[in-house]
């Protein structure tokens, strides 16, 4: 997976959160942070995953199919505990495999292949914007351009050989 991460370091983090304490949290407007999340949301996919040929799908997802029959997924999960800090995943599937598990996906988040570790985003109303802008970025450099080291059945199969996917069998022979 090295060889995927590209230049992490020439990366510069812009609305990192990580941690809320109790304090903030309680002074926090979800209402408005909320909001500010589907217009950063909106405008993502205006301007970066609509002209790359994703379609939203549901919530924060957004899909294309590959040239090569696989499903390329970009999906912004926002951390379930109310903390109003998002990640991006970027993963894909192969369609049309016999038999598929819903697990059977290549993954990455989106931090990791900017910077090399896990990246969780503020969504709160004051820092938004520029999270979005980020993440924006991050996308164009790194998201977008793993897709397409993910693309040719020799780079796939190479991935497919590293690590201990229970299913990496299957799908190599699928590519066979």
């Amino acid at each position: 997976m090295g060889k995927l991460l590209g230049k992490q370091n020439t990366f510069r983090l812009e609305g990192e959160c990580s941690h809320r304490t109790e304090t903030e949290l309680a002074a926090l407007d979800r209402a408005g942070a909320d909001a500010a999340f589907r217009a950063g949301q909106r405008q993502l996919y205006e301007d970066i995953l609509r002209p790359a040929g994703f379609l939203r799908w549901k919530g924060g997802a957004f899909v294309r199919r590959g040239p090569e029959d696989w499903l390329e997924d970009i999906e912004l999960q926002k951390e379930r505990h109310g903390t109003r800090t998002f990640t991006v995943n970027c993963m894909a599937v192969l369609l049309f495999l016999p038999g598929a598990e819903p697990d059977m996906t290549f993954g990455e988040r989106l931090g990791v292949l900017a910077v090399g570790r896990d990246v969780w985003w503020d969504f709160a109303a004051d820092a938004a914007e520029g999270s979005f802008r980020n993440v924006g970025e991050a996308l164009r450099r790194f998201g977008l351009p793993w897709f397409e080291r993910l693309r040719g059945d020799g780079a796939r199969k190479a991935l497919l050989r590293e690590g201990n996917r229970p299913w990496a069998k299957a799908w190599l022979a699928a590519l066979d």
